[in-house]
């Protein structure tokens, strides 16, 4: 008896280990398993902390870089935090939600951030981002059109299964977890940053200047330097609030990119996709029952304003008509600042603030917030 169950045993782990390996080569995975991703990591951080914050910015890579979290706090004396990352588009902006609301207490303020790129793919036959696994809720998914090639990426990346295969089957790609060890300090209040950015890249050195005054600021978790060829263009702050501020050296560098961008990639009108557009309505819907509890306010964004011609803008107007009434048919406040005041040189590529747009959008922002008394 002993014998067979020994067997038994013995059969289940070399099947168990043999599929592993064969489905390891069969997903061909060249990064790592995601034990962990900025999100997840944010996400954790939120709920040890939800009761010091009275504000959240959630979103993708718009929220993440144009909106500085300690500028605004500055100015409304409120405790925000910005929950937003690279690729979260609302696939994954869906299944997020679905694990943060529970956790978000009442009389919090929830700005959502989303715009027209949302409603159209990024690429011909995008997959849905890694950022944050959908295993939960991937039937829902198939409901709204996605195909199983769509989801493929994310699931496999979350799977626990394949989790478990030895380490030195995985090969860690060391820059995927850009949010680690968030820790949570006190508001600097004073509103300094602004102008001692303009004044530090003013002096030579500018990226050692700005390394030396902010290698002992406690609200920042890091700060990376930017080369291209071996030559600085820019500089990087990671904050402990969330956000990315990305400091521009050489304007000359992204200006010229930006004009590169342009002759490459002309403006078009992206089609709406269905998927986006059901997968929308139902983050609506997912969002309705916590209006009571909650203050929910939905922002647009917009790109630089090269990306836009009289044709696509006109169109994408009609889009975002289209998504207000969807907005207000839900009861959803819904705002926008003024676009018209924005230039190419407040963008470090085609849709993402640099410091200095991202601080004359945040001021806006709080404006139109603190007259709505949203918070």
């Amino acid at each position: 008896m002993k014998r067979t169950i020994l067997t038994y045993v013995c059969l289940f782990i070399t099947s168990f280990t043999a599929f592993n390996i064969l489905t390891h080569y069969y997903a061909k995975i060249k990064k790592p398993y995601p034990l962990n991703s900025p999100l997840l990591s944010k996400l954790s951080t939120y709920k040890q902390n939800k009761s010091h914050f009275n504000v959240i910015f959630f979103g993708d890579s718009r929220t993440y870089t144009n909106i500085n979290n300690e500028l605004f706090d500055s100015l409304s004396y409120c405790k925000s935090f910005n929950i937003a990352h690279w690729s979260n588009w609302f696939p994954t902006q869906y299944s997020m939600l679905l694990d943060l609301l529970p956790h978000v207490p009442e009389k919090t303020t929830l700005v959502w951030s989303i715009g027209h790129q949302n409603f159209s793919q990024a690429l011909e036959g995008q997959p849905i981002p890694t950022v944050y696994p959908i295993n939960n809720y991937f039937t829902e998914y198939f409901k709204w059109g996605f195909d199983y090639k769509s989801i493929f990426e994310n699931m496999r990346n979350y799977t626990s299964l394949i989790a478990l295969q030895p380490v030195w089957a995985i090969n860690w790609k060391k820059d995927f977890l850009n949010a680690r060890s968030l820790l949570i300090t006190k508001n600097n209040r004073n509103g300094s940053l602004v102008h001692e950015i303009e004044n530090l890249k003013k002096r030579e050195s500018p990226f050692l200047r700005i390394k030396n005054h902010f290698q002992n600021n406690n609200n920042i978790e890091r700060l990376e330097e930017l080369k291209v060829n071996n030559l600085t263009t820019s500089a990087v702050l990671y904050w402990k609030q969330g956000n990315y501020t990305r400091i521009e050296i050489d304007t000359s560098f992204f200006r010229e990119k930006q004009r590169e961008d342009l002759i490459e990639n002309p403006p078009i009108f992206k089609k709406i996709d269905i998927r986006y557009m059901k997968n929308f309505k139902n983050i609506l819907k997912i969002l309705s029952p916590y209006k009571e509890k909650i203050n929910i306010v939905v922002n647009f964004f917009e790109e630089a304003p090269y990306r836009y011609d009289s044709k696509n803008r006109t169109k994408y107007k009609r889009l975002e008509s289209e998504v207000v009434e969807l907005l207000k048919s839900h009861k959803f406040n819904y705002f926008k600042v003024d676009f018209s005041k924005f230039n190419n040189s407040d963008y470090f590529d085609y849709n993402h603030m640099n410091h200095k747009g991202s601080i004359k959008f945040t001021k806006k922002l709080y404006k139109i917030l603190n007259d709505k008394d949203a918070f």
